[in-house]
C-alpha cells in the first residue's frame, strides 16, 4: 500500500501484513495523489504546490524524478495502456 503524506513530502510504503511502514520515499511540494502503473513497478505522485508530478521507481523504492506540469496538479490517471 502506499500513502502520500502532505505535510511530510514524501509516500509511505506499508506492508498490509505487517500492518508497518516499511520505506518512505521522499518527493517534493506537497503531494496529493499516487497512480501506480498496472505493472506495480512506477508510482506517479501528483505533488499540489510544485507544479510537478513525481516519478518513483517503486520496486526500488526511489525517486527518478519530476516532470513539469500546470499549477496545482491534484490527480494522476495512467491510460489503460500505460
Amino acid at each position: 500500500m502506499y500513502v502520500v503524506n502532505t505535510g511530510s513530502n514524501n509516500v509511505s510504503v506499508i506492508d498490509a501484513e505487517l500492518n508497518q511502514v516499511v520505506a518512505t520515499i521522499g518527493v517534493h511540494g506537497k503531494p496529493y495523489f499516487i497512480e501506480v502503473s498496472p505493472d506495480g513497478k512506477r508510482g506517479y505522485v501528483a505533488n499540489s504546490a510544485s507544479a510537478n508530478v513525481s516519478v518513483i521507481d517503486l520496486e526500488n523504492r526511489a525517486l527518478l524524478g519530476n516532470v513539469r506540469v500546470g499549477a496545482s496538479p491534484g490527480l494522476a490517471k495512467i491510460s489503460p495502456d500505460g
